[in-house]
């Protein structure tokens, strides 16, 4: 208010709190300065590229206009597709939508945390993985792993000792944009879930 700012809240994941949500900063805004943009793309399908912005009036119209100069609209196809399954879904189906996909959520996340342990890091722009159940990670990445074009090294390489087994792997998350760092890490997953059903 004293610098006559407006905040944009870009939320993708609001619909994918395990706990109860946190709050939008739409819920403390008693002068319309907060801009609210969503995303269909995390809890639909990410091919959709939608979205939804809330906004006061003033602000939503200048929004409107900007778009229509830029790109004229999304998709009228991914438009069209969630108009007729908001229809059918109604809010209740969306909700039931939400629960069960959060809960597919959890249970994918607690499967992917009994696979590695890692330490959150305080800096850098790297993350080192144990993945239990493995004894060493070269074959995994270097036959498995590359070959679905995912570049992640093995921990053998930081080791003086190369004739022991290291079940570690390095990834590095700093010249990627956070669609490939998804994708990588979804490859990644199903190739270790193949590893870990066949040990």
């Amino acid at each position: 208010r004293k610098y006559n700012l407006l905040i944009i809240e870009d939320d993708p994941y609001y619909f994918l709190q395990f706990t109860k949500p946190e709050p939008s900063f739409l819920s403390i805004d008693t002068d319309g300065r907060v801009i609210r943009l969503d995303s269909m793309s995390k809890i639909l399908s990410p091919g959709m590229r939608l979205g939804f912005v809330t906004a006061p009036i003033p602000l939503w119209q200048k929004i409107v206009y900007h778009q229509q100069v830029t790109s004229m609209h999304a998709s009228a196809i991914s438009q069209m597709i969630l108009l007729k399954l908001f229809e059918k879904w109604n809010l209740s189906g969306f909700d039931e939508h939400l629960q069960s996909y959060l809960s597919n959520f959890s249970y994918n996340q607690h499967s992917y945390l009994d696979m590695v342990s890692f330490h959150e890091p305080k800096a850098g722009m790297f993350i080192w993985l144990k993945i239990h159940g493995v004894e060493d990670t070269r074959k995994l990445i270097y036959e498995k792993v590359l070959s679905k074009e995912v570049l992640l090294l093995p921990g053998s390489i930081f080791f003086v000792d190369k004739s022991k087994n290291y079940p570690y792997v390095r990834v590095s998350y700093s010249l990627c944009a956070l669609e490939q760092i998804e994708i990588g890490i979804e490859r990644f997953s199903k190739v270790l879930q193949e590893e870990l059903i066949h040990l």
